[in-house]
């Protein structure tokens, strides 16, 4: 999907303003966190499965959310559907303040150009949003990717026929993804990830999808 430029959040959402502020913490704390070296693409194996996400609490106890260091995990995990190739996968990707390379190198194939079958390594910061905001919407849903990494080749196509596509595209830096999220409405999926200020979002209705991308915090 294409960027344009910085628009101002103005919109008034919602969601509870704690509960969001304390999950945007998780897409924060593991930023700090070392980063093994990506030791090179391979198909993926056998998906590694996760625990489920449990719904956070409403109220009470719930309300220990401000406490940021109580919202970080011990696992982060991603579950994801690449709707072109049909392939699934459910990891663990983040363990104990690390990233675990194995995973990473199972989700960038499956976020890869499927036209060209490139694979790059896709932003960690990335699955840190998409695991957040599954957190923050009470899911462990898989997101249907429309699009993931595209190639300069791929990416310079597609601008050929739709010049909205952007030429710098965040896509191609494997820093963007395009979503659904089955049984939830694009709006409130687009609310949820406003919410948590952690890059782009674009939201197109026509398509019923989500751009999410880890670029400056911008809305369109």
């Amino acid at each position: 999907m294409y960027s344009p430029e910085y628009q101002p959040a103005t919109t008034a959402y919602k969601l509870k303003r704690r509960r969001f502020l304390a999950l945007g913490a998780l897409v924060t704390v593991s930023r700090f966190a070392p980063l093994p070296v990506f030791a090179g693409s391979r198909r993926a194996a056998g998906p590694a499965r996760a625990p489920r996400a449990e719904p956070l609490a409403h109220g009470g106890s719930g309300e220990r959310l401000a406490d940021m260091n109580a919202v970080v995990p011990v696992e982060k995990f991603v579950a994801i559907y690449n709707i072109n190739t049909g392939e699934q996968l459910r990891t663990v990707y983040w363990c104990r303040g690390q990233y675990v390379p194995h995973a990473l190198q199972e989700i960038a194939y499956l976020l890869r150009d499927y036209h060209a079958n490139e694979v790059k390594v896709i932003d960690p910061p990335l699955l840190d949003l998409l695991y957040t905001l599954g957190q923050l919407l009470e899911t462990d849903t898989p997101f249907h990717v429309l699009s993931g990494y595209r190639s300069p080749a791929t990416n310079a196509e597609l601008r050929r026929s739709n010049r909205m596509v952007a030429v710098q595209s965040l896509h191609v830096e494997g820093k963007a993804v395009d979503i659904r999220l089955p049984g939830r409405d694009t709006t409130l999926v687009r609310q949820a990830a406003v919410a948590l200020q952690a890059g782009g979002v674009g939201h197109y209705p026509r398509k019923n999808c989500l751009h999410v991308d880890t670029g400056p915090v911008r809305y369109w």
